[in-house]
């Protein structure tokens, strides 16, 4: 089982609208873990816990000194942070669904796979929004598509050093319509879905009102799950598991792991 612990890094809005901090990161840290201890059956250890236990690989992979047994792993964004703990690796990577201050097109063409950056490229624009190239559609399939990403190379362990343009996630990720798709429509080769470039009509898009699961394996806190597929010759790279859990209101949590099982626990602190 994989538990994943989340709890608030901040008090909630100050006097003047600015978030006030409830206390330094590290301490956010620190409960989380002495939790996940506790979680883990290692009361004993969680007894013990210091925040100076906590060290970093040299690709930024946490580790807890005397515990080599004990994979975990932390992401924080906006007022949330959350760790991951497991009896297997696991990487897990939390992202605030914030407007970046360049063109998310820009940087999927940049850092994504040819397939996902036209996939983002080809959602219709928000009216509403202050720049069409950032609209509320494209956004959500954006931050889905990076936090698979990021939590897939957390789970490797090697960083950014494994790039972010060599595998993809199976199924594509864009199977929630209301997040994505504001007329509930995934694309498919009709004519009503023309904008979509050929290259993207095949059966990894599918119209659906539900989520798309690997075979017997649910879970109430996971609402899509799906594998990693290399597509690059990399020894960084394997083949790996992903999947999108409950999270905070416009925020997007993705664990990964070798084999992602059948629950995931998620609690709030």
């Amino acid at each position: 089982m994989i538990t994943i612990l989340i709890t608030q890094n901040t008090d909630g809005p100050s006097d003047d609208g600015k978030a006030a901090r409830l206390s330094p990161k590290k301490d956010a840290r620190a409960l989380l873990l002495r939790e996940g201890l506790r979680e883990m059956g290692m009361h004993a250890f969680a007894e013990l816990f210091t925040p100076d236990m906590l060290g970093r690989t040299e690709d930024g992979k946490p580790f807890l000194a005397g515990l080599p047994g004990l994979h975990f792993n932390l992401s924080h964004s906006g007022d949330y942070i959350a760790c991951a703990f497991s009896d297997e690796e696991v990487g897990l990577d939390l992202q605030e669904h914030s407007r970046p201050h360049t063109s998310i097109v820009r940087i999927a063409r940049r850092f994504f796979t040819a397939r996902e950056y036209e996939a983002i490229q080809a959602l219709p624009s928000d009216e509403n929004a202050a720049s069409p190239d950032n609209s509320a559609c494209r956004l959500a399939l954006f931050y889905r598509l990076w936090s698979i990403k990021e939590a897939y190379l957390k789970y490797l362990g090697c960083g950014l050093r494994g790039g972010m343009d060599g595998y993809l996630p199976d199924p594509f990720p864009d199977t929630d319509p209301e997040n994505v798709f504001p007329s509930g429509l995934l694309p498919d080769a009709g004519p009503e879905n023309s904008f979509l470039p050929d290259s993207l009509r095949d059966t990894d898009f599918k119209k659906t009102d539900t989520p798309v699961f690997l075979p017997d394996r649910t879970s109430e806190n996971i609402l899509l799950r799906g594998q990693i597929r290399v597509i690059r010759d990399d020894p960084l790279l394997r083949p790996a598991e992903y999947a999108v859990t409950v999270s905070p209101d416009n925020y997007t949590m993705v664990v990964s792991a070798a084999a992602v099982p059948g629950e995931v626990k998620v609690r709030f602190l």
